[in-house]
């Protein structure tokens, strides 16, 4: 400092106050999302920022990892680095992961056999042919098997494998629904209903005529 006629006063004393800089608030929030199963994961690298923000020209880049593919749920988990001149010290920063969600797949899982007839011959017969559907109405996706298939594969990409396909082999055993099967589908509890549909195998009788001579 500089006093005008300072030999006019016995003391001169400098009394020095506090210049104060406080951190911003900001608080960094990585997103909350969820879907229904699908085969693929569920990601979302969205952070939103809140509290008092970052300057202008000052900030970070995220690296967003979570992920959540089957059903159940997951933290949306992130890191962060600050920006080239963001200095951390002029920052209180708190993270917040989101939540990602993955419900179970409302779309119904349809497996169907076929329907067959033959004349009988004493024979065993088993008509190996399915047809499955994923959805319904205009959404559904059907996959219509060759004879003989047994392996489908969902558009989610889940194999149903199809085994110990039913037979007949006399007039009496033709009966509606009865062409039966069992089934096993990868991931099933990922799936809200699974359900299948019977065609019917018919043996006919064969004709026989007797003429005495």
């Amino acid at each position: 400092y500089v006093l005008e006629i300072a030999d006019q006063y016995e003391t001169v004393t400098a009394v020095y106050g506090t210049l104060t800089i406080t951190p911003r608030s900001v608080t960094m929030t990585s997103a909350t999302d969820t879907k229904e199963y699908d085969g693929t994961p569920l990601v979302n690298s969205n952070v939103e920022e809140s509290g008092d923000g970052f300057v202008e020209g000052e900030g970070a880049s995220y690296d967003v990892t979570g992920s959540q593919t089957e059903v159940g749920e997951s933290a949306n988990e992130f890191t962060y680095t600050l920006n080239e001149g963001t200095l951390a010290a002029n920052y209180a920063i708190e993270t917040v992961n989101g939540t990602l969600t993955v419900t179970k797949s409302s779309k119904p899982v349809t497996i169907e056999s076929g329907s067959q007839s033959w004349k009988y011959d004493g024979e065993d017969h088993s008509y190996v042919k399915y047809t499955v559907t994923y959805g319904t109405g205009e959404d559904a996706e059907t996959i219509v098997g060759e004879e003989g298939q047994t392996e489908f594969t969902l558009p989610t990409g889940d194999k149903i494998t199809i085994s110990d396909p039913a037979s007949v082999k006399n007039v009496s055993d033709t009966a509606a629904k009865n062409n039966t099967f069992e089934y096993e589908l990868e991931n099933a509890e990922q799936y809200e209903s699974v359900e299948t549909g019977y065609g019917k195998l018919s043996i006919t009788p064969r004709s026989v005529t007797m003429t005495s001579s």
